[in-house]
């Protein structure tokens, strides 16, 4: 029973009706006991998700989000190097999940959703003042992005390092919780260095070489 963790009781179930049990995947304990809830007022309404929406829904964010990058900047370059910061993100922090036992979960997902976000803002940000500022050398708007980026993305980990603590120490309860800001700031310390590190050196080659040459 080790993969199951610490546990205080294990119970198996199976549902008694024959109907459910013909649709189940496994023993339809979890439709016998929405159908229950539902029949009896004790439940508004119910939702149910599986690991395969929460992977669509990673999807089509990205697949909307590359749509909106290229109509912003126009040019392959930049918008290529935007979206392989976001998934270079996404990658390491699902490795982190990976590496700390965090299980993929409706919760973790909804993290995965929101770093999609934190990633693009600090990308786009970055590009838009290195490509369609004019003002300063391209150092001195990388500069400018770098201080700018770094101060947002501080805030934010130190925020999200906060909240895993009080989850952890105090309300253990909101397992939930924790979850969501480990998977964040996994994403959020990757960012640091694929926008600053990669994402810069793209750019800077972009401007300074591959553009200069046009």
């Amino acid at each position: 029973m080790d993969a199951f963790g610490k546990y205080k009781t294990i119970i198996s179930a199976r549902a008694t009706d024959k109907r459910i049990l013909k649709k189940s995947q496994d023993g339809g304990i979890v439709s016998a006991a929405f159908i229950y809830g539902l029949e009896n007022n004790l439940l508004d309404g119910v939702i149910v998700a599986d690991k395969e929406d929460g992977f669509k829904a990673v999807g089509f964010a990205f697949l909307f989000m590359a749509i909106v990058v290229y109509l912003v900047f126009r040019t392959p370059v930049p918008s290529a190097a935007v979206v392989l910061a976001a998934v270079s993100d996404i990658i390491l922090a699902v490795g982190g999940m990976s590496l700390f036992g965090i299980p993929v979960s409706t919760a973790t997902v909804a993290a995965l959703l929101m770093l999609i976000g934190y990633s693009v803002d600090t990308d786009i940000m970055l590009t838009t003042r290195v490509l369609k500022r004019r003002a300063g050398s391209l150092d001195e708007r990388i500069n400018e992005s770098m201080k700018t980026g770094m101060t947002m993305s501080i805030t934010t980990i130190v925020a999200m390092f906060v909240l895993y603590l009080v989850v952890s120490y105090i309300v253990p309860a909101a397992s939930l919780l924790k979850d969501i800001s480990a998977v964040i700031l996994f994403g959020l310390i990757a960012d640091l260095m694929t926008t600053w590190m990669t994402n810069v050196g793209i750019l800077r080659y972009y401007v300074s070489e591959y553009k200069g040459r046009k």
